[in-house]
């Protein structure tokens, strides 16, 4: 079987029911080090300003996938 034909690789922030009612990711950035090295972490995307509610959650896109099909 071939390997997957997605482009990116993908996150998902789960915001767990809690005291706090929202939960802002304003200012997080997802970061990244290379398989090959893994010592230099470098910033793949900053996340937009939103507030997470409680049991929701926000997916994400992370770095072009260098894996081919």
């Amino acid at each position: 079987m071939g390997c997957s034909t997605y482009k990116n690789d993908y996150i998902e922030l789960f915001k767990h029911r809690g005291r706090q009612a929202l939960f802002s990711v304003n200012g997080w950035s997802v970061q990244y080090a290379a398989a090959a090295t893994g010592t230099t972490w470098q910033v793949d995307e900053h996340l937009p300003n939103v507030s997470i509610q409680p049991g929701q959650y926000f997916p994400g896109r992370g770095k072009a996938s260098a894996r081919t099909a």
